[in-house]
């Protein structure tokens, strides 16, 4: 059978089961009860001047942008840090960033995400050692309490990288391989009983989404088709099957992967990225729960910009989950804004405000200092665009580094991600409102507003290549109202 009848078939499965799980259902959400999740986290290596923060994740994009809640810690002394945080949702995932005065920058993660539900009450004994690269966490967790065995789980089956003797699971073994898959689903078919019936369908669903998401199919195109072999590897979609309808709608990885796999198959069929098939396909979808969420989803991944006002119309109609409901709201109110709301620092450490280039085309390149494709992009196509309208009043270049201070000023001062001659600004925290607002997901990220603040275009691939860029530019610079 060949691998896309193979996918049609499976997928076909699990939009049955969700249907099967669904049906008849006249609500799209459990009722919300308010509650909280209490959290005491045991660490020592910080001092009296650090602070901890959680993050309630905002599921709707891929980074932890979009509308977040923040809560800072409350100091108990001796490295304890309480965190008594209010919920009104039954479940959802949550990440600690650690706050400093001192060191590399502002805040850093020091925690993976962690699936957490209403009445939880644990105390973590962490242990952080920060990677000299700035890249990835380098943490240990140890959790106990009310609650504590689906974080510990999910330490094992997901984060854990010095590996756990009696589980069978060694050092090395995080590569995806179907031995390493079977010793994790025994993991957790022992774990069964000792976890809520959500959270294990969560964490199931996690691995098995996170498992199809990684599909090299997703990255190397639609015609490489040969590559579709690797879904078959390890955790099937098939195991979705057993899962509950709440489970997969309240899975982190569930969304990335359908929205993969609706982009992947929106290609082959229109040998186009279409955004109408695609929100025609999603609203077939029968768990409305997981319909609304993957709407919304697909909308914060920024990569549609000039269809973003009939999407949103579009989803406006259909959406009846409150937590899609809420976020798609928070999507229209940024949808309205233009670039001269926003304010950045420059590299002296002044604040320079977007609307100082107001009746202008302005062209932001978002960068980080070690990113190879943003090093890239300005050799071949940006510092040849900033050449070609050097003198032209109507374009402004602005080199945005979203990086620690002394690294986006080493950037610019070696001349390989941006020009020491051109605007340059950069963002002095991850949660930066304009990162957040456009929803920049990604570095290196290109986008071009018009002579009103509005943007024209966004992230689309003529803005990575020099012919295609500078037409866009054109374009936009002859615009008429």
């Amino acid at each position: 059978m060949k691998p896309r009848i193979i996918r049609t078939a499976i997928l076909a499965i699990i939009c049955l089961q969700i249907w099967y799980h669904s049906a008849g259902e006249t609500l799209t959400t459990q009722a919300p009860t308010a509650g909280y999740i209490n959290l005491v986290v045991n660490f020592s290596q910080g001092n009296k001047y650090d602070t901890l923060e959680l993050v309630l994740i905002n599921r709707f994009y891929v980074y932890n942008t979009g509308s977040l809640k923040i809560y800072p810690s409350i100091s108990r002394g001796d490295g304890n840090f309480q965190f008594q945080i209010p919920v009104s949702q039954t479940c959802g995932y949550w990440q600690l960033y650690l706050r400093t005065p001192e060191g590399y920058g502002d805040k850093r993660e020091i925690t993976e995400k962690f699936f957490w539900e209403i009445g939880d009450s644990v105390t973590l004994k962490l242990s952080n050692k920060q990677n000299s690269a700035l890249t990835g966490i380098n943490s240990s967790y140890d959790f106990s309490g009310r609650g504590a065995e689906k974080y510990n789980l999910r330490n094992i089956l997901m984060y854990q990288k010095s590996g756990v003797v009696k589980s069978g699971l060694k050092p090395g073994d995080y590569f995806f391989t179907r031995d390493l898959d079977n010793r994790k689903s025994e993991v957790l078919k022992q774990m069964k009983d000792k976890v809520s019936g959500l959270s294990y369908d969560v964490m199931k669903a996690d691995l098995i989404f996170q498992r199809a998401a990684n599909n090299p199919m997703f990255y190397v195109g639609a015609k490489h088709e040969s590559n579709s072999r690797a879904i078959s590897a390890g955790f099937d979609l098939s195991d979705a099957i057993s899962l509950s309808s709440e489970g997969i709608t309240e899975s982190y990885f569930s969304l990335v992967y359908l929205y993969k796999k609706f982009r992947f198959d929106s290609f082959n069929a229109t040998s186009k990225i279409d955004m109408d098939w695609i929100f025609g396909h999603i609203g077939e979808i029968s768990n409305k729960a997981l319909r609304d969420k993957l709407f919304v989803y697909t909308l914060c991944q920024g990569q549609n910009p000039n269809q973003m006002d009939s999407l949103i119309a579009l989803a406006d109609k259909k959406i009846t989950d409150k937590e899609s409901r809420g976020e798609l709201d928070h999507l229209k109110a940024k949808s309205k804004k233009s670039i001269y709301s926003y304010q950045l620092e420059t590299l002296n450490g002044a604040t320079r405000s977007l609307a100082d280039f107001a009746g202008k085309v302005v062209i932001m390149d978002f960068w980080t200092y070690g990113c190879g494709p943003c090093r890239a992009l300005y050799d071949s196509v940006i510092s040849k665009a900033e050449l070609k309208y050097k003198g032209n009043n109507q374009v402004v270049f602005i080199s945005i580094g979203c990086d620690f201070k002394d690294r986006s000023k080493k950037g610019v001062k070696e001349g390989l991600y941006a020009s020491a001659s051109t605007t340059n600004l950069f963002t002095t925290d991850r949660y930066c409102k304009i990162i957040d607002d456009f929803n920049i997901g990604k570095v290196p990220t290109v986008l071009v507003a018009d002579k009103n603040g509005k943007i024209a275009l966004f992230d689309v691939e003529a803005l990575y290549r020099l012919p295609t860029f500078l037409t866009s530019i054109e374009a936009v610079l002859n615009k008429t109202e």
